[in-house]
């Protein structure tokens, strides 16, 4: 349409003009209105974020299909590159669920198509592997390419409402995925449906792990109660620092579950743990990069979609609740580069 032509035109120019002026760099900005006051709540928002990430990423890299230390490569440089370049000051740059779906549904096809089909094998392992890694090459430079060119205007279509049922769709998919854990069954094919996850959820409730079911059960509880405990308006009145309670939440219970699991010896009990991850830094993956297989531009070309979709919606529920705009472009220029420095280092 003329309107959505002349909205990419304005964008073109904008993105044009802050390249001419070297203001592609969003954190010097952001530097510059940075006050001492948020210095106390940035501490305790980025230690509370490094220790929730560490579950999280593991969670999602299994969710994959791909070994935990994977999620936790993805979630390391990434999250530095992307405040550097990115417009929102509160998004974390890393795996998610929705992605962490297709990269499974995707890839997993590809390499059965290609002969491999036992997941358990070093095979299948190396070349899965790779193929997420080509991946995330794939999409950091479509989305380099549309920041460059100025295609961030097609949020400008995107309304609340399909904002708002795209965060909450993301939610459900999450929590969905995360049942099997939590009832500690083990080897339940994973899927992009609900109802599949359902379905496949009730096929292995015979593995029903009572253990590590109320072990999860009572650390929901915990984090909930301090929820509530820190928006309650009589305790907040008595005890204004309470509100960082909850805050304080993910790190209290992370340091108590690995406490327990330390001195209780909670595998001999019953409980499934994550078992040995590899140590040190992810080694260097350019080399894989190349050739890239031509049956993942579909992948990546629906991961660029997911991605930036969800990343803009969160973006800008964080920008209307703390008062400032985000440059949609400038985003994926971002997301973008982060996900190229990242894919240098085996992040998927």
């Amino acid at each position: 349409t003329s309107r959505g032509w002349s909205l990419w035109k304005k964008q073109s120019m904008l993105v044009k003009n802050s390249l001419r002026k070297k203001a592609t760099i969003p954190a010097i900005e952001q530097c510059r209105q940075y006050s001492a006051a948020t210095l106390k709540k940035d501490i305790v928002a980025g230690i509370t974020v490094a220790i929730a990430v560490v579950p999280l990423s593991m969670s999602y890299a299994t969710l994959a299909g791909l070994p935990v230390q994977y999620g936790l490569y993805s979630s390391f440089l990434p999250a530095c590159v992307y405040p550097i370049l990115g417009t929102c000051r509160q998004l974390v740059v890393g795996p998610a669920a929705l992605v962490s779906l297709l990269v499974n549904t995707g890839l997993s096809k590809i390499v059965t198509d290609e002969g491999l089909t036992d997941p358990s094998s070093d095979e299948y392992i190396a070349r899965y592997t790779e193929l997420a890694i080509q991946c995330t090459f794939l999409v950091a430079i479509m989305n380099i390419c549309l920041g460059v060119l100025g295609f961030g205007f097609i949020t400008q279509f995107l309304s609340k409402a399909l904002m708002s049922g795209f965060t909450s769709g993301a939610a459900i998919i999450l929590s969905m995925s995360q049942l099997k854990n939590l009832f500690g069954l083990r080897n339940v094919p994973s899927s992009d449906r609900v109802y599949e996850m359902i379905q496949n959820l009730v096929r292995a409730m015979d593995q029903w792990n009572w253990k590590a079911f109320t072990l999860g059960s009572a650390c929901i509880v915990v984090l909930v109660s301090l929820k509530y405990l820190s928006q309650n308006p009589r305790l907040s009145q008595k005890y204004p620092n309470i509100k960082w309670v909850r805050a304080l939440g993910p790190f209290f219970v992370s340091f108590v579950a690995i406490v327990l699991a330390y001195t209780l010896d909670l595998e001999d009990r019953g409980i499934p743990m994550v078992g040995e991850i590899p140590s040190g830094l992810p080694s260097v993956s350019v080399n894989q990069w190349l050739p890239v297989s031509s049956k993942l531009w579909v992948v990546a070309i629906s991961m660029v979609i997911v991605g930036f979709v969800q990343s803009v919606a969160i973006s800008k529920r964080f920008a209307y609740k703390h008062g400032y705009e985000i440059d949609s472009s400038q985003e994926l220029l971002g997301l973008g580069i982060a996900n190229l420095i990242g894919g240098v280092f085996q992040a998927y």
